[in-house]
């Protein structure tokens, strides 16, 4: 049995990117290979999304490994470095949300607002 490395817990608001929309979302929880998005978009498991984390951050494609109760679990396509795990878990100086402006509720047609 593989098991996946520690998810650190967060609050981070990132944007997620899929096939017919963007959404708000928030990471609740990270480790370098994966995430859980909380208020994003409903997708199943096997689609894939890309997740802009910030302006300190570079946007990462990911796959849905699991849905339910609102939260999906990720897998990254590449790693997060160290520096980008440091502005997500909001240490390393890091003091407040990114500094775009994510959209208040999903656009697009399989997504839920958020609220």
């Amino acid at each position: 049995m593989q098991y996946r490395a520690y998810r650190f817990p967060c609050d981070y608001p990132v944007i997620a990117h899929f096939d017919s929309g963007r959404c708000e979302g928030r990471l609740t929880n990270v480790s370098p290979e994966g995430a859980r998005l909380t208020g994003g978009p409903d997708l199943r498991p096997g689609a894939t999304l890309r997740i802009e984390i910030g302006p300190c951050c570079q946007p990462r494609l990911a796959e849905v490994r699991w849905a339910r109760g609102g939260a999906l679990g990720l897998r990254f396509a590449t790693p997060l470095a160290i520096r980008e795990m440091a502005v997500i878990r909001k240490t390393g100086g890091h003091s407040g949300a990114p500094s775009h402006a994510p959209p208040r509720a999903c656009l697009g047609g399989a997504a839920r607002p958020i609220g």
